[in-house]
């Protein structure tokens, strides 16, 4: 067999196998991902060279997508509720900081190939330094954050969510109803 004959064959079974990957690539992470694009109704956002979704869906929360990265099978993106009006602090100018509410508050959802999904909270102060993401069950207890949780913040991080319980219950049950995720797959850490 000649060499070009031989080339042509390795050429042939490393397209195959590119092929290959690329559609299960998009018969999986891509249509579950357009799923959730299609159910929450954002839209893109063409400013930026990532996959980046936002749909604002109601006067009170927004909900953005950050699509995964071409050919990765990890969980590389996220499905996110956060306030539609942006957190927001002024007073640079006069060095007396006002916050438009006492606290930013998102919720993060982590949903792997098979459908199920991990749950996540972020809390930031932008006038204390404050930021904070824990992981929570679907009870909105704080679950697997041993290290995720530096000592010294654990108490706020358990203020925190016990003052803005009803906020986060709401958060975490509107992007539930917006992505169109089953209760019954959340992992529970």
């Amino acid at each position: 067999m000649s060499t070009k004959k031989k080339l042509l064959i390795v050429g042939s079974v490393l397209l195959g196998i590119f092929l290959i990957v690329n559609i299960v690539w998009f018969a999986t992470v891509y249509a579950q991902w357009n799923g959730y694009v299609e159910n929450s109704g954002a839209i893109r956002d063409e400013s930026g060279v990532e996959a980046r979704y936002y749909g604002d869906t109601d006067d009170t929360y927004t909900v953005s997508i950050s699509k995964p990265s071409y050919l990765k099978f990890s969980n590389n993106g996220f499905l996110q509720v956060t306030f539609s009006e942006p957190y927001s602090v002024s007073g640079y100018d006069t060095g007396n900081l006002v916050a438009n509410r006492p606290i930013n508050i998102s919720v993060y959802f982590w949903p792997d190939m098979m459908g199920e999904y991990s749950c996540g909270v972020m809390f930031s102060d932008d006038i204390s330094g404050f930021k904070a993401q824990v992981y929570i069950d679907k009870e909105l207890n704080i679950v697997g954050n041993e290290d995720v949780i530096e000592d010294e913040f654990v108490e706020q991080v358990e203020k925190c969510m016990t003052e803005n319980e009803a906020t986060i219950r709401a958060m975490y049950q509107f992007g539930i109803d917006s992505f169109g995720l089953d209760t019954g797959n959340h992992i529970v850490d």
